[in-house]
């Protein structure tokens, strides 16, 4: 169809060497056609010799206001919204109700935005063809059955309120000042027209068209129209909707592929692009994604493949990293929660500033860095592309401790909120440099006012970041911030007439509204495989078409539910409903099979959500024959079995780093850490070695490790008071349930989460139930040896003639005088409640050995003896605190029953020996540092899962491989990606 339109363009406007079409405006569906219009155009002047005035491109939006001389004060997007706002909140009450039953009667300077920018939504629908709302409500009033008259005749007078609303700020609704222009006969344009592929005009654009004096137009419209469908367009080439409706399509069923899901579907596309057996060169190819939504997802998957692609839509500005910032300052104004000050600190631009804080004091009210241009407060000309980009200083890289800190702090307490007091010394130091940027925003202000402390605070995130033009990333940033300071420059220019006095909060939200639907187009410096929108697929000129999406939802698109204006009322009022998507989009399908030698469609039966997806109705236009192919193909299943994206021989293997030479060898160790050595010796050394662990603040109340933690500690300050020798069931209890309030006071504050309230709760329960037992422990003669309990202590043990040391903890140490006796306990708080021997030994092998998996017990066997007790006299086990609090007992068969007290071990002296015998073989492996490779994965994926390769197919076959070459492979890896 382009170069239909360049023959055209050609044989009515080149004169001689000369072609001038500067006089000429071209209307054309989407940017890109008009970019790849210009460039047939330069590259046909080029070839013949012609010295080219390029003509001017618009979309047909943009059309109206070429045919008018649009008021001098026409409203903006915005102020027509707010000028709705004002006009719901003026709007009668029993209206309003109509309208809105749920509305608040005083919701603040935005109460009834939702239904404002619900009805602008509806009247921009109907004044495209041509009805205002009170119209509308005259139509609808007169439909057999029709029962919405109150809600339909409260728009009409919320319309008159809007009217009324512009007319006192001076200003006019664009879509009633092109129909006045229309209705007064003011159309005029000095160029000539030419529509190219316009085959969805609206009535608004139809009408200004067929009413511009005719001398002065010339109206082309560049259709790929045999003469046998000619009947399917109107005179200026829009589409005729009964026509193309239910026209059959003669897709051959060799072009259509029908594969499982979107990873299936980019191994389909690679597929049919190898095929092509390279006899098309990469601008001779296009993907077209027939569903938007789908396009970021099918771009990743192809990457993975090795065929990059460049998206037509663009990145969300919404999404860029100045954004994200402003959304993240936003929600902390709403809920200055730990949560939400944890996200905002962890932005990257803003964890940059804390880090350095340029210009900025760490506390106080000092004022933020002045404007570049303190008359517009944006720049001006000849300054940088982005005017919230000042040249300035090198960049500096982020520290980690701050965030090291603000981990810890977060993980161990929990807080809800920040506390004012008690803070590390850094987080308090980053929260009061945070309320310094913050503190413009903490106040109440006239909308287009916040313009200018917004900016500030872009200036003082990003002022001092000196970007490089040759860094993607970097240039995204600018032209992110450019769009931003784009939007604040609208917001400054807001009428202060229709302007409300906003919270910073609201005002943040306001202007990322603004933000929602704009793009930021591809920089041009990309490189792939060009992606296309479906509405622009019928320009473009490439000979080979691969094209996805075509499902329901996607190619037609998805009916908007609108309470308001339902596909059946559209249709009665004659507005575009689906009946004319489909009709658009079969004239397109159309198009595309008739204008190229090689398309190519893949359909996914699921989406990437999993969930089924039904074939576009497209797809079904044809005989009864070819309908019941096609349905029988989709419902048998994919043409080809589903694909793993990734596989084993994609890529080059890179087996988790081996461990290196220890510098120092290990001469000592925590008795709780031999079972991480005897569960997986990789891991070990990943934890104990290298001190790797990890970080997690998302958790809102306590893991089994904390929880544990906390009774631990209240039950270790009961071994050393004096209450510890009591009898009374009762004192005990008094004093564990204030030395609970005691320790969860100190770790989560005065006002904890009411996941940890509950927490405590629970725990207090436990203790309550512990004291009870310990009452009847005191009572039979047993005394708690606080001189041994939550001691560190130190055994030294030789192995192979050379000493080693084991060190640990005793969470108590008891002594009954009367046997001279001893018993070490260990207190267990998890729920399941197993007992020592279930914890330290796993099932029997085949010969009915039984090996040990934790030989924490043994070992304080061992360090008590160590510590002046004899083990002769010494006996271990648990004290569970478990979930069921029924005290513990055992039948004669010697089977548990209850979930608290205390629980011996079974083992005679056979069992420490093997126990002693294991542990010296972990220390004879340490001293070798025998650490690879990793053990089978455990039951449930930890930290540590990814870098062990726990869920990988073939595991084994990688851990095995060759160290030394993967290594030589890295190099040489590093070495292709090198700067010259």
């Amino acid at each position: 169809m382009l170069h239909a339109a360049a023959d055209i363009l050609q044989e009515r406007y080149a004169r001689g060497n000369q072609w001038d079409l500067g006089g000429v405006l071209i209307a054309l569906p989407g940017r890109q056609a008009g970019r790849r219009l210009r460039q047939l155009l330069d590259e046909r002047a080029a070839g013949d010799g012609l010295r080219l005035v390029p003509p001017e491109t618009v979309t047909p939006a943009d059309l109206p206001e070429r045919l008018y001389a649009p008021p001098p004060r026409v409203a903006t997007p915005a102020e027509a919204f707010f000028a709705w706002v004002q006009a719901v909140r003026r709007l009668a009450e029993d209206d309003r109700r109509t309208l809105a039953p749920r509305m608040a009667e005083s919701g603040g300077p935005l109460a009834g935005a939702g239904l404002a920018e619900h009805v602008l939504s509806v009247r921009a629908d109907l004044m495209a063809e041509g009805l205002t709302l009170g119209d509308a409500a005259r139509r609808c009033a007169a439909l057999p059955g029709f029962c919405e008259d109150r809600r339909w005749g409260a728009l009409a007078r919320l319309e008159e309120l809007y009217v009324g609303t512009l007319s006192q700020a001076g200003l006019t609704d664009r879509d009633d000042s092109r129909w006045a222009a229309l209705d007064a006969g003011t159309l005029s344009c000095e160029q000539d027209i030419v529509l190219v592929g316009t085959v969805d005009l609206n009535a608004q654009e139809r009408a200004m068209l067929r009413r511009l004096p005719s001398p002065v137009l010339a109206v082309l419209a560049v259709l790929p129209a045999p003469p046998e469908v000619r009947d399917g367009f109107d005179d200026v080439g829009g589409l005729i909707a009964d026509f193309w409706h239910d026209r059959p399509l003669p897709l051959p069923d060799e072009r259509l592929c029908f594969v499982e899901d979107p990873a299936a579907e980019a191994h389909a596309l690679a597929d049919r692009l190898a095929a092509l057996d390279g006899r098309y060169a990469p601008d001779e190819i296009t993907l077209g994604v027939g569903d938007e939504r789908t396009a970021e997802g099918l771009a990743r998957r192809l990457a993975l493949l090795g065929l990059p692609t460049v998206s037509p839509y663009g990145l969300p500005l919404a999404r860029v990293r100045p954004a994200a910032l402003l959304s993240a300052l936003r929600d902390y104004l709403h809920d200055p929660s730990a949560r939400r000050f944890a996200t905002l600190v962890r932005h990257a631009d803003l964890e940059t500033w804390l880090e350095s804080r340029p210009g900025l004091p760490s506390a106080g009210d000092a004022p933020l860095p002045a404007s570049p241009s303190q008359e517009e407060g944006f720049g001006g000309a000849g300054e940088s592309p982005c005017p919230l980009l000042p040249p300035l200083i090198a960049k500096e890289g982020p520290g980690e401790v701050f965030l090291d800190a603000l981990d810890t702090y977060l993980a161990e307490h929990l807080p809800e909120r920040l506390p004012e007091e008690g803070l590390p010394p850094v987080l308090e130091d980053a929260r009061n440099a945070l309320e310094t940027l913050l503190s413009p925003l903490r106040t109440s202000r006239a909308l287009p006012d916040w313009a200018e402390p917004v900016a500030d605070i872009l200036r003082a995130v990003y002022g001092n970041r000196e970007l490089d033009d040759a860094c993607a990333e970097d240039r995204q940033l600018r032209r992110g911030l450019a769009g931003i300071a784009a939007a604040l420059r609208d917001i400054k220019r807001l009428n202060p007439a229709l302007a409300p006095r906003l919270s910073g909060r609201d005002a943040l939200a306001f202007a990322l509204g603004r933000l929602d639907g704009l793009r930021l187009p591809a920089d041009g410096a990309e490189t792939g495989m060009a992606m296309m929108g479906w509405l622009e697929l019928a320009l473009d000129d490439a000979p080979v078409l691969l094209l996805t999406g075509l499902h329901e939802g996607g190619v037609p698109a998805g009916t908007p539910a609108d309470p308001l204006l339902p596909d059946a009322l559209r249709r009665r009022l004659g507005l575009p409903d689906s009946r004319r998507r489909q009709a658009r989009d079969a004239f397109l399908l159309c198009v595309l099979m008739e204008s190229r030698p090689h398309l190519h469609l893949v359909v996914a039966r699921r989406g990437a959500d999993g969930e089924p997806q039904r074939p576009s109705r497209l797809l079904f236009l044809g005989d009864g024959g070819t309908v019941a192919r096609r349905a029988r193909r989709f419902a048998e299943g994919a043409d080809a079995p589903p694909i793993p994206l990734l596989t084993s021989g994609s890529a080059r293997r890179l087996p988790p780093p081996r461990p290196e030479p220890l510098a120092t060898p290990l001469t000592r160790l925590r008795v709780t850490a031999f079972r991480d050595y005897l569960a997986c010796p990789y891991r070990f050394y990943l934890r104990h070695v290298l001190g790797l662990d990890e970080r997690d603040d998302a958790a809102d109340e306590m893991d089994a490790r904390r929880f544990g933690i906390l009774l631990h500690e209240s039950l270790a300050a009961f071994a050393r008071a004096p209450i510890a020798e009591s009898p009374d069931p009762a004192a005990v209890q008094r004093f564990l349930r204030a030395e609970l309030r005691r320790q969860a006071r100190a770790q989560f504050g005065g006002d904890p989460s009411p996941p940890v309230r509950l927490q405590v709760r629970q725990a207090g329960r436990r203790l309550d139930a512990f004291a009870r037992w310990q009452a009847r422990q005191t009572a039979e003669g047993w005394l708690i040896q606080y001189d041994l309990s939550e001691r560190d202590l130190e055994a030294e043990i030789w192995v192979d003639n050379a000493p080693f040391t084991l060190t640990g903890r005793l969470d108590r140490v008891d002594y009954h005088p009367g046997e001279d006796k001893y018993r070490i306990i260990d207190y267990k708080t998890g729920d399941a409640g197993q007992s020592p021997d279930e914890k330290h030994r796993g099932a029997a092998d085949g010969d009915g050995t039984r090996p040990w998996t934790d030989l924490q017990l043994p070992l304080y066997r061992t360090l008590a003896g160590a510590n002046g007790v004899a083990e002769d006299r010494l006996e271990v086990g648990y004290v569970l605190l478990s979930a069921d609090l029924s005290p513990v007992s055992f039948t004669d068969k010697g089977r548990r029953d209850g979930g608290l007290g205390y629980v011996p071990v079974p083992w005679k002296e056979p069992e420490f020996g093997s126990a002693r015998a294991c542990a010296e073989s972990v220390i004879r492996a340490l001293r070798a540092e025998a650490f690879w490779p990793p053990a089978a994965p455990p039951r449930f994926p930890d930290a540590y899962s990814p870098l062990c390769l726990d869920s990988c197919r073939d595991r084994a076959e990688w851990l095995a491989q060759d160290w030394e070459a993967e290594r030589e492979i890295g190099r040489e890896s590093a070495n292709e990606f090198a700067a010259p």
